[in-house]
């Protein structure tokens, strides 16, 4: 968990420095350590696919009683995942608005699993 807040906290940074592609790609990889942070916990495995959106499989497995929550979180997650092969590897580059979005969902997909990691 420590490691998806670090992430997160660097994105911040980047963000207040228009560093977009950065800022983005740390937003990502936070949400990718906090599905693992999430899974461990939860249920003793961590995603190991050749596609980060096969941990969105694990995510659903989640017994979280709040299951409306859990869909807007897994959601969310698959958002932020399927802007990661544009974020790291496309030519052209992200916007500020992309940049922004990014993180904030990153945000609030680490408060959440830190919320329950806690637990």
């Amino acid at each position: 968990m420590q490691k998806a807040q670090n992430f997160l906290e660097g994105a911040d940074i980047l963000l207040e420095h228009a560093n977009w592609e950065a800022a983005a790609t740390l937003g990502v990889h936070a949400v990718i350590s906090s599905c693992d942070a999430i899974t461990a916990k939860f249920l003793s495995c961590r995603h190991s696919g050749p596609t980060h959106l096969e941990v969105i499989n694990l995510l659903e497995q989640l017994p979280m009683a709040n299951r409306s929550e859990l869909k807007t979180k897994i959601t969310q997650t698959k958002e932020v995942i399927l802007m990661k092969n544009k974020v790291e590897y496309e030519e052209r580059p992200i916007k500020k608005t992309q940049a922004q979005k990014i993180v904030t969902q990153a945000d609030r997909i680490v408060k959440w699993v830190a919320t329950h990691v806690a637990q």
